[in-house]
Formats: structure tokens, sequence, C-alpha cells
């Protein structure tokens, strides 16, 4: 009794059924209302499933929106809830593995500067140097007034 899951702890069992002689070979007449079924329902520990979703991981964003993804498995409910193949499970709703996100911070906000000699960095248009435009970010994006 290892089929397809129809439900908790129920699966199919299936059977090859053929039309022959007593003897073995093969007939082609048999009677249909007395065949006898190829398939029926079964209980299977197998089938006592369910989905466990593992935690979110850190959203792709620092800043702004992104998407943030988690692990889903089929596990059996009894025992050491092992893991399975997905489609033990296939009879049941299957939790999202990923969902949008949005960052705490804005992207806006991790403008600042980080060091007391951005006025001279500024004055000496030393912006141009990644090392001291992200040091003196809030001064660098601050625009000249024209004032000597």
């Amino acid at each position: 009794c290892a089929g397809r899951c129809l439900g908790p702890r129920t699966t199919v069992q299936k059977r090859s059924v053929i039309c022959q002689h007593a003897n073995g070979s093969s007939h082609r007449d048999c009677d249909l209302q007395n065949r006898p079924a190829s398939a029926r329902n079964c209980p299977s520990e197998l089938c006592d499933v369910q989905w466990r979703a593992g935690p979110w991981r850190a959203c792709t964003a620092a800043c702004g929106s992104g998407f943030q993804s988690r692990r889903v498995d089929c596990v059996q409910r009894s025992g050491a809830s092992r893991t399975l193949t997905e489609h033990h499970c296939s009879w049941l709703a299957r939790p999202s593995t990923w969902q949008h996100c949005s960052a705490t911070s804005t992207c806006g906000s991790e403008c600042r500067d980080t060091t007391q000699y951005c006025s001279v960095v500024k004055r000496l248009n030393l912006c141009l140097v990644d090392m001291y435009k992200r040091r003196c970010c809030q001064s660098c994006l601050l625009r000249d007034t024209g004032s000597p």
C-alpha cells in the first residue's frame, strides 16, 4: 500500500487485472460486471504527513523593498518527523517559500557623515573619491550654495 496519498493516512493501492483463461493464455471476452477492482484505498503511515516551514531568511534589501525565502519540507507527523519527497504532501496546500519584504530603514536614511572632517573633504572636492564619498555621504550630497 504505497501509492499516491489521498489524505491523512490514506493512499491508493493498485494492481493489474487482465482477462485470461485458467491456463494463463489471453482471453478477450471476460464479463466486465465480474471484473475485480484494479484500485482501492488503503491505510498508510506514509500519508500521515505535513508541510514544515522553516524561518524566513533575511530580506534581500538593506533598504526599501526586496524579498525573503524559507525552506518548506514534507515531513511525517509521527516519530522522528523524517523528511519525505514532496509528492507525499501533494494533497496538502503548500506554504509559500518566498514573500515580499521591506527593510526597516528607508534608502535615504543611511547617508550620514561618519567623520568630523567632512567640511574639509567637501571644500577640497574629495567627494569624487569613493572612500571620502562614503565617509562624508551627507556633506557630499549637499549642493554648493555658491558662497565663498
